[in-house]
């Protein structure tokens, strides 16, 4: 199976031009980005940070939706906690 990467033409602003020159010429702000060879080309770079940042949206999704879940749970033993006191309390 072939993949087919899509390139798209992303606008750097003098900032985000600044920002990939720091993590060039900064090994450790190019390791706090995840990134491991900095001698790649800014497209690389930029995948690597936009990968970065999509890996720990999706983390904090998921951590929201377990949060979420746990919640839940806790809320479904309070109401069959609840239940049972009422058929205990019946008999």
């Amino acid at each position: 199976m072939t993949t087919t990467h899509k390139r798209l033409s992303v606008p750097l602003t003098p900032q985000d031009q600044a920002d990939l020159e720091l993590l060039r010429t900064s090994p450790d702000a190019a390791k706090h980005a995840g990134i491991d060879d900095v001698s790649v080309s800014d497209a690389s770079l930029v995948h690597a940070l936009l990968r970065q940042r999509l890996d720990f949206v999706t983390e904090h999704v998921l951590s929201i939706g377990y949060e979420q879940l746990a919640q839940d749970a806790e809320l479904q033993e309070h109401f069959a906690a609840i239940r049972g006191r009422r058929r205990g309390g019946s008999d």
